[in-house]
């Protein structure tokens, strides 16, 4: 079983600042999923909350997975500091045994694509099956990345961002690509976390970077395989079906009853 993306350390710390607890894209596609189908809800991949605490504070029920401890910790705090104190499992996503079922289950910020085995993307696919109630939906987003980042380069560092930080600090983040396998569709690269004071560096971590996209396709065919039935796919601007001119879509199936 390979090794997935566990966001730790320096990339935990700041994934809130760096952007990562903005509403986003998603967050009305999965909230509209959500208040549609009234019930119990898991959030898979989690993070630090961006969704989650989101959505307690509407109303929801919801519940969270998440293979970063780190990001769980922070998760966990932003949720008590307004009162919340939901249920959150570590745990890793392709192997989820948890104690109870759900109305909902949805994966945002393309999480499901950091399952790089093909057999393990049909077992993990299974894995959600099996925790939804019968008539459950199962909501999840993905990205193209040739439609979000066209001209990857191979074998270069490049900066993505630089933000600074409430103490007076600044976050960089670098990218670098080390291979891009077509035909198995995985991309292998890794990133680079500095905290910089000035022009001073005061601490750095780094992250691998690795995760396999999927066509409309091809994950058309992973839920039916696993039983579920395809109610849609749509495109980023969740207006139209997905097209090529589309950089994420937005998919929601449900398991069959009976």
């Amino acid at each position: 079983m390979d090794q997935t993306m566990i966001w730790t350390g320096i990339a935990a710390e700041t994934w809130d600042l760096s952007g990562g607890d903005e509403p986003q894209w998603d967050h009305d596609f999965f909230r509209q999923v959500l208040e549609q189908n009234p019930g119990p809800a898991l959030d898979i991949g989690c993070g630090t909350g961006r969704l989650l605490v989101r959505f307690l504070d509407y109303g929801l029920d919801v519940d969270g997975l998440e293979l970063s401890p780190d990001m769980l910790e922070i998760c966990r705090r932003k949720a008590e500091a307004k009162g919340f104190h939901p249920t959150l499992y570590l745990q890793d996503m392709r192997m989820m045994a948890l104690p109870k079922k759900y109305r909902t289950i949805f994966i945002p910020c393309g999480s499901f694509m950091l399952v790089l085995d093909y057999e393990e993307a049909k077992q993990t696919m299974r894995r959600f099956y099996e925790h939804l109630e019968p008539g459950g939906i199962l909501a999840l987003t993905l990205f193209d990345m040739f439609g979000m980042e066209p001209d990857i380069k191979i074998g270069e560092w490049w900066s993505r961002w630089r933000n600074p930080l409430p103490d007076g600090t600044e976050n960089e983040v670098l990218f670098y690509t080390d291979a891009i396998d077509r035909v198995e569709q995985v991309y292998r690269g890794k990133r680079h976390y500095k905290i910089w004071q000035g022009e001073q560096l005061l601490r750095e971590d780094f992250l691998e970077d690795t995760f396999r996209w999927y066509s409309p396709n091809e994950i058309r065919l992973l839920l039916e395989l696993s039983g579920f039935e395809l109610l849609s796919t749509r495109g980023n601007n969740l207006d139209e079906a997905v097209n090529e001119t589309h950089w994420g879509m937005a998919v929601v199936a449900r398991k069959k009853e009976g």
